[in-house]
């Protein structure tokens, strides 16, 4: 895997001015860090290492000011790394994953390099240091492409349902009505994390009685949506796009996340680029919604639904 193509691929998928600050002060110094490493290597100078743990350094402070200033609306420039490490600390904007990233990271490479200018570091340290940063910048730039796709269906005037208790048909019709919205405002899904911000955006705007809360952490695992009805979980969505390989894993997992999280009803949205594709959805016997096995002699209830493409019907229905 090229850790570094991944991060420029998740940033490319921003607007701007973010993707043109993200590349200047990001990419600029992780670039320059794998420059120092080789340079270590290739003229025997192990003072380059200790030049990589700075570089990191600035690329790890310079992804902090820009999500602070993302998830705050705030300008950061003038703001410490430490001041902003607090307020994600205090506040509920980061995960539990980014959370022991952000310990990790500074504990062991940014306070030492930073308070004992006496301390040099080795050829292990700096690979291991390049490796983190990588891992903190790429988990966070998920998270922010999460809120800024969310924000941007957020500020769109989208017709809301108004429904008497949880209404799971009215779920999926809506979810298969997803793609065409997306279309008929020229909004682009370049990978899962624009789809779960998109969807749990549009969800909320459409079904104004119904708590959506996206990237929902639960026993060490994440749901990518989690609908709330009266406080009490009713349904959770995994979102997926890309190969029929996929699908009978997500459809294990969403099956293991309605049990763990006591759920009702779980849905497995296989999205698709095409913007013309219709779909169609898979289940076993939910209440209002014609199962599309009912002649199945050996038919077993279940609380799943699969929307996916038409054209993977077969697979699909095959497959699970």
């Amino acid at each position: 895997m090229d850790a570094k193509y991944e991060i420029e691929l998740l940033i490319s998928s921003f607007d701007e001015p973010y993707k043109s600050s993200f590349n200047t002060g990001i990419i600029t110094h992780i670039n320059r860090a794998e420059v120092y490493f080789d340079k270590a290597l290739s003229e025997n100078d192990e003072m380059y290492y200790t030049d990589v743990i700075y570089r990191c350094n600035h690329a790890y402070e310079g992804i902090l000011k820009e999500a602070y200033a993302i998830f705050k609306g705030k300008d950061s420039s003038k703001l410490t790394p430490d001041k902003i490490e607090k307020d994600f600390f205090a506040s509920k904007l980061i995960n539990d994953r980014l959370k022991n990233l952000f310990s990790a990271y500074r504990h062991d490479w940014r306070n030492p390099s930073t308070h004992e200018y006496k301390l040099f570091f080795s050829k292990e340290e700096a690979f291991v240091a390049i490796h983190s940063v990588y891992s903190f910048v790429y988990i966070l730039l998920s998270q922010l492409s999460v809120l800024c796709a969310h924000k941007k269906v957020n500020d769109k005037s989208i017709k809301s349902i108004q429904i008497k208790g949880f209404n799971y048909k009215a779920i999926i019709d809506n979810i298969i009505n997803f793609s065409k919205y997306l279309k008929s405002e020229n909004i682009k899904a370049i990978n899962e994390f624009h789809i779960v911000g998109y969807l749990s955006a549009y969800l909320e705007k459409t079904f104004p009685n119904l708590l959506i809360k996206n990237e929902f952490r639960f026993n060490g695992c994440i749901a990518d949506i989690v609908i709330f009805y009266n406080n009490k979980i009713v349904c959770l969505i995994e979102v997926k796009r890309g190969f029929y390989k996929n699908y009978k894993n997500a459809y294990l997992q969403a099956q293991n996340y309605v049990k763990s999280l006591k759920s009702d009803f779980g849905i497995v949205y296989i999205f698709s680029e095409d913007e013309d594709i219709e779909y169609d959805v898979i289940l076993d016997e939910i209440t209002g919604i014609t199962s599309k096995k009912n002649n199945d002699k050996n038919k077993v209830e279940s609380n799943i639904a699969v929307i996916l493409p038409k054209k993977n019907i077969d697979n699909i229905t095959n497959g699970l």
